[in-house]
């Protein structure tokens, strides 16, 4: 008789027993017996091994590559870094989790305890990594310096400190779930010994212990609930509930110490269950009884401390609680002097013609494409002047023949842009445009680097520096072609890095093509939004990047923004940020982030802002001060719309300080109308706002009471240099009528010349186009503008044909703002008053040419700081012209 075990031969041991009869097994033949009856457990071992060998293999093309595209960008370290916290995110979920779970295998061989603990450990192991970056934020968050008014917690405890305590307590359920499967598997196998009674105990005792802690998670929760009156506690949570809670929360952390300790009695374990369950029955029922006999009766009363929080709270979390209210009397009808200042830029075109009209004249070919069109501001000779412009993209689908030389090496890039004054119109009702054609010619704008390798478009990778030349530009019957002088994209010139990127891109073209060279670069991530976005995947990006042209070169701007639907005390909203829908409650715009268009060069700017420190101490390599950006780049800085959109819905409600008002609902806004022939949105405009400054680039919006039609207010965020991001909030007496957008369009509308005229167009086989309606500030009073544009049903060039005033109930409309201007207050208000006569002939005044002077003197200096030698020449062209001018006036005795 012999027994044998296998473990002897199992590297793991534990194996099982196996017994015969005889004695003519010498110890040779027991080990091949022993080996062959292990055979499977070893095959399937191996296959296991080659299996996470080939998912290896699968992964490294990847990593490489993703690495190789970091560095690239000078971001290698933002990548490791984020690679080292998930590791350690891995690590201190299978650490933590292993020994419950070996604990709860009892008395089993340790060898075979840790294999069998190993693979849940790793799938806790794997919840851990998820929390790669709550847990820095947590320990690294800045206090955003305001208190919740139910716990005195700063709010940052809940925006950056709740979601990695939220998830801590998963992977301890996690770990519990798992051990519980393993303590029941293995008192199936082998029943209850005296170590499994000590993992059952420890068991039982940590689940009143994980119950204690999701109720303590939901009590602070509690600055989040979503009640009649506030969002966040009121008096029957905050009185009643609050109390309940932390009693049920005393109990499970008593019950779970002494079932652990083994203290508990089965008399003692019912008696916990009962008061449990009654508290349970408290916690639920208690609440509505007290809201319904008690706080109802009393609402306002009782709530009303609630409801001053609320409504700070909200303020703050939006950023509107910043905003300076300015109230102000309306004059009923603009006057001809504030008509005057206020014309200068006043937007004519609108974004979908001049889109359909950039198609049909600057596309230039059929493969060119523009996405869309933004609004800026350039200083040109010394003014600063509203534009509208677009990029010249290349869209590959549009390509004729779609082989892989033409996708990937030959057609690789857009070209240029193309740009407009808002406010000038040629005589064909065609826009003015200021830069124009391919290659760009402007005399105003110097573009010296057009070319558009990083864009809005999906654009597929391309091979750079390689054998093929380029396609640069269409000219006449042939082509210009170029080689990338770049510094963008990773270089490819090598086999491992073909191999890599073939396997990544499932390409293997790009192993075989004969075209590589050991200069050779591949340009890929291109899509600015994507690319951004993988970078940085903790922040939001604004929908709207708009593109910028910095010292002869075309550079991305783009808005980030920190996000949270935690802060305590605030409303959310369910806003779209992005292209994507979310809901949130706090929303700081805490980055501009910049991106060039020929070499893809990302840069992070960091506003003033305590939500971005956290991410800041995390990845310091990754953002720069916001001060660090060059002056003449932060001078086209935008309010982003997204932000605008969600503080104009908060401010519509919350512009109501008082509490009994906001309890009554006394003056609730709405930005738009359900009359409004389509929604009102805010637009961006150049406007005088009466406070000395001059004229200015805002972003607007108009208020109308809820239910109602007429102007109750509008709220504007200030762009430029020192007044960045400063929001004016103009409120109007009730007692005073004030035309709205969807009144002036009825009167528009009714208007018999004018409806006369669109209806004459419409019926000879054209399509009248209404642009938006513009509503500009002038002095005290408000100009309402609309274009109108004329396109033939054939064609798809629209024109502008005609721009329609309305001021104080007076609609006048003309073929250009001037007439229309005359048509509405009469040509003798609208004219500027004569100069008096003097021996310059009209060329300027000394104080003018002084003032021009000083200006490119100071555009030199700024020019020199930032190393840029080209525009300190123009500018010290420029101020060789106004001396030569003025030496001229000097010597035929015009200037004194």
């Amino acid at each position: 008789m012999w027994i044998l075990k296998l473990g002897d031969f199992w590297p793991f041991g534990g194996g099982k027993w196996i017994e015969g009869e005889g004695s003519n097994y010498d110890l040779p033949d027991l080990e091949r017996m022993g080996r062959e009856a292990l055979r499977p457990r070893g095959r399937r071992a191996l296959l296991l091994l080659g299996l996470l060998l080939l998912l290896s293999l699968l992964a490294l093309p990847w990593f490489l590559t993703e690495l190789w595209w970091f560095r690239s960008l000078d971001l290698q370290g933002v990548f490791l870094r984020r690679v080292l916290l998930k590791v350690l995110g891995f690590c201190l979920g299978t650490l933590v989790s292993l020994p419950f779970l070996w604990a709860s295998l009892g008395s089993m061989p340790p060898r075979r305890r840790l294999m069998l603990a190993l693979l849940p450990a790793a799938l806790v192991g794997r919840e851990g990594a998820s929390l790669w970056l709550k847990l820095p934020v947590a320990l690294a968050f800045e206090p955003l310096g305001v208190r919740d008014p139910l716990f005195g917690l700063d709010a940052g405890f809940y925006v950056f400190v709740l979601p990695a305590l939220r998830g801590l307590v998963g992977l301890g359920w996690r770990t519990w779930f798992m051990g519980g499967i393993l303590s029941l598997l293995r008192l199936r196998d082998r029943g209850i010994s005296p170590q499994g009674l000590l993992a059952l105990r420890g068991l039982s005792g940590a689940l009143p212990i994980l119950l204690a802690a999701r109720m303590w998670l939901d009590l602070l929760g509690m600055v989040g609930f979503p009640g009649r009156v506030v969002y966040g506690a009121s008096f029957a949570q905050a009185r009643v509930a609050l109390p309940i809670s932390i009693l049920n929360i005393a109990l499970l952390l008593a019950m779970g110490v002494w079932i652990m300790a083994g203290r508990m009695s089965l008399r003692g374990l019912k008696l916990s269950a009962v008061a449990l369950l009654a508290l349970f029955a408290a916690r639920g029922g208690l609440p509505p009884l007290v809201d319904q006999l008690v706080v109802r009766p009393n609402e306002f009363q009782l709530e009303r401390p609630y409801i001053e929080s609320h409504i700070r709270m909200t303020r703050r979390g939006y950023g509107i609680d910043s905003a300076r209210t300015v109230q102000t009397d309306p004059t009923p009808h603009v006057t001809g002097e504030e008509l005057r200042r206020g014309m200068g830029d006043v937007r004519l075109w609108d974004y979908e013609p001049l889109l359909r009209t950039y198609k049909q004249l600057q596309e230039i070919r059929s493969y060119y494409e523009f996405i869309q069109v933004d609004v800026d501001r350039y200083n040109l000779r010394g003014e600063q002047r509203q534009v509208m412009l677009s990029v010249r993209e290349l869209d590959h689908r549009k390509l004729r023949s779609q082989t892989w030389v033409n996708r990937h090496l030959e057609f690789t890039h857009g070209y240029g842009l193309v740009m407009n004054l808002v406010n000038q119109v040629q005589p064909g009702g065609l826009p003015n445009l200021i830069v124009r054609d391919i290659p760009p010619a402007s005399d105003l704008i110097s573009i010296s680097v057009p070319q558009v390798y990083f864009g809005e478009m999906d654009y597929p990778y391309a091979l750079v520096r390689t054998k093929v030349k380029e396609f640069d530009y269409p000219s006449g019957d042939s082509n210009v072609r170029s080689t990338y002088q770049g510094s963008g994209g990773v270089p490819v010139g090598s086999p491992l890095r073909r191999l890599a990127f073939a396997l990544r891109l499932k390409d293997l073209e790009i192993l075989f093509t004969s075209a590589l060279t050991n200069e050779s670069r591949i340009l890929f991530n291109r899509n600015i939004n994507a690319m951004v976005g993988r970078i940085a995947p903790f922040l939001l990006f604004d929908s709207d990047p708009y593109p910028v042209v910095h010292r002869g070169r075309i550079v991305w701007m783009m808005d980030g923004y920190v996000a949270s639907s935690r802060f305590p005390y605030s409303r959310p909203v369910t806003a779209r940020i992005g292209g994507r829908e979310m809901r949130v409650n706090y929303l700081r715009n805490s980055v501009k982030v910049t991106v060039d268009a020929y070499d893809g060069t990302v840069r992070f700017y960091a506003m003033d802002d305590p939500s971005i420190v956290p991410y800041r101490r995390i990845f310091p390599g990754l953002f720069s001060d916001i001060s660090e950006m060059p002056r003449d780049l932060r001078d086209h800085l935008r309010y982003p719309k997204d932000l605008f959109e969600v503080q104009a819905y908060a401010m519509g409600l919350y512009h109501m300080e008082d509490p009994n008002t906001f309890y009554n609902r006394e003056d609730l806004w709405q930005v738009s109308s359900e009359e409004a022939r389509r929604p009102t949105g805010p637009n961006y405009v150049t406007v005088d706002l009466g406070e000395g400054a001059g004229r200015e680039f805002v972003l607007m919006l108009p208020f109308m009471p809820a239910g109602r039609s007429n102007m109750v207010g509008w709220m504007a965020a200030r762009c430029d240099r020192d007044r960045y991001g400063q929001l004016l909030v103009y409120k109007y007496p009730k007692r005073s009528l004030l035309f709205g957008p969807t009144q002036v369009e009825a009167l528009i509308d009714q208007n018999p010349e004018i409806s006369a005229q669109l209806s004459l167009w419409s019926q000879r086989g054209s399509d009248v186009f209404r642009g938006d309606l513009l509503v500009l500030p002038m002095g005290r009073s408000i100009l309402y503008v609309q274009p109108i544009y004329l396109k033939a049903e054939t064609g798809e060039l629209p024109e502008l044909k005609r721009v329609v005033l309305s001021s104080g109930g007076d609609v006048a409309w003309g073929e250009t703002l001037e007439e229309a201007a005359d048509r509405l207050l009469g040509p003798a208000k609208t004219k500027a008053p004569e100069p008096p006569a003097g021996p310059s002939g009209g060329e300027g005044d000394l104080s003018q040419l002084v003032e021009r002077a000083l200006g490119a003197l100071e555009r030199g200096r700024e020019a020199l700081k930032d190393y840029d030698f080209a525009a300190y020449g123009r500018a010290m062209a420029e101020l060789e012209e106004v001396m030569r001018t003025m030496r001229e006036r000097m010597a035929g005795g015009d200037v004194p």
